[in-house]
């Protein structure tokens, strides 16, 4: 029997997920209607968005929950199962249960929003303190950010932070020629497009007198081929000429060798995916970025600073530059706004349980699967290119095809190289598999010895031929918060301690403007521990991993279907990486016609990114208002001659459908530009129209928004970009895992299908829908926001509306007016905290506004709460304004209420008016685990100890 049935789910009730995923019942929706005097939803709808020419999605029935992971799993049973020995970043390793269970299963930390609210995210904020102290320790550099996107384009940052930290003349930047192929891959790429002259060479070679243009050198260690080789008089000479030096570094070597702070190095970065995360064919994984001091502001990021609250005492905070695509729009260092916050949790907290003592286990562990296959080997006569080595050996033979079938025929699989082989080990590989390595390759070669068990220990008993030279000799992790977590209990304790600070989907309604914060549906998550999807090699030859390519497909014609564009990449692993990519795509278009174009517009409104993406493309940007539709016109023609392309955001960033939206798009291809839509708003599009239908040549997805990947507290996410055939030929490619094409943009990221694991979550979601609800719940998301809209009208001033009074997914209350009184947007979405909200977003597109977004997941019960809320707020605004409270000390101003203020209460307002303003409070309060945070000391104060 199967077990739905066992625990009594009706067979209506498992094939109807679209009413657990969509928050509105059909007795909700009279009412409802109502208040937006509406007599249907396609009234409404018509009246939101009055595009005349809509889209049907292919009908596709709806899949119940259960026959759809059963069909999946099906799917990921055409993956096969084998050894990887590949490296090039990426390791196995054993995912402790407890993170496992209580982290990466648990919504408490996979539905957080950013941590951009303090006062409730200060849980998250430790974590990730915490892998920042991680890093630091084991590279001995001062300073080390939250994490970013994957090692290679951690690499590019790390290029474009040298290049902005020396604004001399000086252009050139020197690389070694034995990094990874895929950091190599992707340094090419920016070196295209960038004014940075990007050169790989070999360092024992380099005459030093040939440095005189160069900014920056990057080398790895230990390297692509396991080397340990450190370039000391390149180091030196840099150091005495104002060059900066950074490398790449194994972030589990280094608790055996030199750190980069030793070996001179000013900035480190790499991956942290071997500390604990799941190989899951490529990610999502955590890099880390490390520098001297004196770089913080030019860190790309997030860095989680500290500061102190209304009480004075110590808090957490997101330092001022994680925002700054905000703020500094094309003037930000990076165009970087996500990270991997969840896997950065999962390795800072796998770093704590394990404590340094069972780290340096580990990595001897590692080191001496290396050594036993290492001499083994000796003992067949075959050459080994290096003797100083952490968990990476090469050999250089002429039977190297002949031996990689050989390990092939048992499922072990290598990295080849021409005449090299290279086998990089972890602590997961058996005793067995290295026996299975030595006698393979005997037999390959028709040698007489035969290795076994006693070979292991003969082995073993070897010493290791690393040079002494090469060793770390200082300790590491030695704060307590990585010395007393060590037993389950212990450490599930300080677990769930860090999630009571924070505020989560489990609290209540995150109603984040632009930022989608629905479902994660359990049923959609439940694929990301199967062993099918979790163990592969990014790289490994792709017969072995048919289950995830017959996934790519069966998404990417959803995915189109959606769009209307024909063509698909899934390379970026963030909004802000979909933009860069597709913008590489029009900028490669223009080139390929001969044309030189490089004005980009962007209206006044649009996500920060898009600007920072712009100018990172190469592109000279030209900003305008969104709602002077004959100052667009006359930037166009003022420009058409130089014109490659517009960026637009359908609905716009007050969340309102442009009416003339073709009559834009046509202008600009009218002009010889090309139009990028950012896919931020599609929970607005999906089922009813598209970006194709819009106009748009290339859009990307915000899968972690609209298809349902969870924040995370800041990261994962994926962007993928979607084109239309113009645009086909140039999209990226990848030197591992797709044929070689001229005509791409070439790598942004390390992996062709980037966080890959992920991508069951959207291909679920959409499977459980099916088209029909899809649209349902488009309509659903843009109801909830009418509904909101009209509820609060009447109380707040709502300026951003189309012609017909209405607004898409979210709205905008502008609250501007009250600054005056000294009250402004940050006042009241901090009071919403008292009353068990998490705040909208604030002061965007704009000054002196909130924007708020339901989505279609929330109930009339919550939104009802969500109204009632920010009308008892503007009552007691009103008390201010008529100075029934004080100007300065106020209920306002004094939130969000941290329980501890009791014990220090000194105000005029009553602790009940304080704590529980309305009934619904009593039994579900939250309490913030701090006071109202002073951001103005922290930004002063950044790294505070």
């Amino acid at each position: 029997m199967r077990f739905s049935r066992i625990i009594g789910f009706s067979k209506t009730s498992i094939n109807n997920f679209h009413t657990r995923h969509i928050g509105i019942t059909n007795k909700d929706l009279i009412p409802m209607l109502n208040v937006v005097n509406s007599n249907s939803i396609n009234e409404l709808i018509g009246q939101v968005m009055p595009m005349a020419k809509k889209h049907e999605l292919f009908f596709k029935q709806p899949m119940s929950e259960d026959i759809s992971l059963l069909n999946l799993k099906k799917i990921m049973k055409n993956n096969n199962k084998y050894v990887s020995l590949m490296g090039l970043g990426y390791n196995n390793n054993f995912l402790p249960f407890p993170i496992k269970r209580h982290v990466l299963e648990n919504p408490k930390w996979y539905t957080a929003y950013t941590p951009y609210q303090s006062e409730i995210s200060q849980g998250r904020l430790e974590c990730q303190y915490n892998f920042q102290s991680m890093v630091s320790s084991l590279t001995g550099l001062e300073i080390a950010n939250s994490s970013l996107l994957d090692e290679s384009s951690a690499a590019v940052e790390v290029m474009n932070m040298c290049y902005n930290i020396e604004k001399k003349n000086r252009n050139k930047f020197l690389c070694s020629k034995n990094l990874h192929p895929q950091i190599i891959s992707t340094l090419q790429t920016r070196s295209n497009i960038s004014n940075i002259d990007v050169e790989f060479v070999d360092f024992k070679k380099i005459n030093i007198d040939s440095l005189t243009e160069v900014f920056g050198i990057m080398f790895q260690y230990p390297n692509t081929y396991g080397s340990i080789e450190i370039p000391e008089n390149i180091i030196t000479h840099c150091k005495n000429n104002n060059i900066l030096v950074s490398c790449t570094s194994d972030i589990l070597s280094l608790t055996m060798l030199k750190s980069p702070k030793e070996i001179g190095a000013d900035i480190c970065f790499g991956t942290t995916q071997r500390l604990g995360i799941p190989l899951w064919f490529g990610g999502p994984h955590p890099a880390f970025l490390a520098c001297e001091k004196s770089y913080l502001r030019n860190v790309p990021g997030r860095i989680i600073g500290k500061s102190k609250d209304i009480l004075g005492d110590e808090v957490y905070r997101l330092a001022l530059q994680t925002r700054e695509q905000h703020i500094k729009k094309d003037k930000a260092n990076s165009n970087i706004c996500t990270s991997q916050s969840l896997l950065a949790n999962v390795s800072a907290l796998y770093a704590i349980y394990m404590g340094p003592d069972r780290l340096k286990n580990i990595s001897k562990l590692t080191h001496n699967k290396a050594k036993i296959v290492n001499y083994g080997l000796i003992d067949l006569g075959i050459n080994i290119k290096h003797q100083d080595y952490f968990d990476t050996i090469c050999l250089e033979v002429n039977e190297t095809e002949k031996i990689y079938n050989s390990l092939k025929e048992r499922d072990i699989y290598v990295r080849k190289e021409r005449e090299k082989l290279i086998f990089s080990f972890d602590e997961t590989i058996t005793d067995r598999t290295c026996l299975d390595i030595l006698n393979t390759i005997s037999e390959s070669l028709k040698k007489d010895k035969i290795f076994n068990k006693n070979s292991i220990e003969y082995y073993n008993n070897h010493p290791s031929d690393l040079d002494k030279k090469f060793l770390r000799n200082n300790s590491f992790l030695e704060s307590d918060i990585f010395n007393k977590y060590h037993t389950e209990t212990e450490f599930t304790r300080y677990i769930y301690n860090l999630t009571k600070k924070d505020y989560t989907l489990c609290e209540g309604m995150i109603p984040l403007g632009s930022c989608t914060m629905k479902l994660n549906s359990v049923s959609e998550l439940e694929p990301l521990t199967w062993e099918s999807v979790v163990g592969h090699h990014p790289y490994i030859p792709l017969d072995n991993v048919k289950g995830y390519l017959q996934l790519f497909d069966e998404l990417s014609e959803d995915l189109k279907d959606i769009t209307g564009f024909n063509n698909i990449s899934y390379q970026s692993n963030s909004g802000s990486m979909g933009e860069y990519s597709g913008l590489l795509c029009i900028r490669k278009y223009h080139n390929k016609n001969g044309d030189n174009r490089d004005i980009c517009l962007i209206p006044d409104s649009a996500h920060g990114t898009n600007f920072s993406s712009a100018k990172l493309a190469g592109f000279k940007i030209i900003k305008f208002p969104d709602n002077d539709y004959d100052q667009f016109l006359k930037l166009v023609e003022q420009n058409k001659q130089n014109l490659a392309c517009l960026m637009i955001t359908y609905p716009n960033t007050n969340g309102i459908f442009q009416d003339n939206i073709r009559e834009i798009c046509d202008t600009i291809h009218n002009n010889g530009g090309l139009v990028y839509m950012d896919g931020a708003n599609m929970n607005a599009q999906v089922g009813l129209t598209n970006p194709c239908l819009a106009g748009a040549d290339v859009c990307h997805l915000n899968l972690h928004k609209t298809f349902c990947i969870p924040h995370g507290g800041g990261g994962p996410g994926m962007g993928p970009i979607l084109c239309n055939d113009k645009l086909r030929d140039f999209l990226p490619n990848n030197i591992f895992q797709t044929e070689n094409n001229p005509l791409s943009i070439g790598s942004i990221t390390s992996s062709n299908w980037s966080s890959a694991s992920l991508l069951t979550i959207p291909y679920l979601y959409i499977k459980m829908m099916g088209s029909k609800n899809l649209k349902y719940a488009s309509e659903i998301a843009i109801l909830n926001s009418n509904y909101l809209k009209d509820s609060l009208d009447k109380h707040y001033t709502i300026k951003d509306v189309n012609k017909n009074n209405r607004v898409g997914h979210e709205f905008i209350l502008d609250v501007s007016e009250f600054k005056k009184h000294n009250i402004t947007e940050n006042d009241i979405s901090k009071r919403l905290i008292d009353y068990n909200f998490h705040p909208g977003t604030m002061s965007w597109p704009r000054p002196g506004v909130i924007m708020f977004e339901p989505t279609e997941s929330e109930s009339k019960t919550e939104l009802d709460r969500l109204i009632d809320a920010l009308i008892n707020i503007r009552k007691e605004i009103d008390e201010i304004v008529n100075e029934n409270q004080d100007k300065n000390d106020n209920i306002l101003k004094n939130s969000p209420h941290s329980l501890k203020m009791i014990t220090n209460w000194n105000h005029e307002y009553s602790i009940e008016k304080a704590f529980y303003p309305t009934k619904y409070l009593d039994n579900t309060k939250y309490f913030p685990p701090i006071g109202r945070v002073d951001d103005k000391f922290g930004d002063v104060n950044l790294l505070r100890k």
